[in-house]
């Protein structure tokens, strides 16, 4: 089973001019650092958290229907389910013979409505794709984002001083396990 990226966030979960006045600054001399800090501190809140925080476009590979988790979240939806059937032939599962489910937002499957069809054997038998991460980014993962970035911002030389570094990654870490509740 794996996953690949189809279509990337078209944005951050908190925008350029929202991470300027974070960091306090009136200029634009810093953009292309502080978007890189901004991309920085959005994979690090996704990592920590296990959530996508801006929706993307995913596809999920596998053998067959025996496993139907998807592995990104949280899911909004199911774009197209495709799958080679017993012949080798690629074919489109029609939607209303699935449904999404995803009582948990920790985690998300797929279920037939009746049986899921044959396909033939090979890695890539069943194709998934869906589109993960927040339809609106909560508060919460805007603010673990802000905190990112400002001690990337802060810290850009790697020295730590004191124990504020140590502060706001737990606070970090605290914004981002509180995300799995969504």
């Amino acid at each position: 089973m794996f996953t690949k990226l189809i279509t990337a966030p078209a944005s951050y979960p908190i925008t350029l001019s929202e991470a300027k006045a974070h960091l306090k600054v009136e200029h634009s001399d810093e953009d292309t650092l502080i978007t890189s800090y901004l991309d920085a501190a959005t994979q690090y809140v996704e990592t920590l958290s296990g959530l996508h925080l801006v929706a993307q476009t995913w596809e999920q590979h596998q053998h067959g229907f025996y496993c139907n988790w998807l592995l990104k979240l949280p899911i909004q939806s199911i774009t197209h389910i495709k799958y080679y059937d017993g012949d080798n032939v690629l074919q489109t599962l029609d939607s209303a013979e699935y449904r999404l489910q995803a009582p948990y937002k920790q985690r998300a499957w797929i279920e037939p409505v009746n049986s899921w069809p044959s396909t033939y054997c090979r890695s890539d038998a069943v194709q998934i794709r869906f589109v993960a991460g927040f339809s609106a980014v909560p508060e919460r993962a805007k603010q673990a984002v802000r905190l990112a970035l400002g001690v990337f911002h802060a810290e850009r030389s790697g020295e730590i001083v004191g124990t504020i570094s140590k502060q706001l990654e737990n606070g970090i870490n605290r914004l981002c396990n509180g995300l799995r509740g969504y």
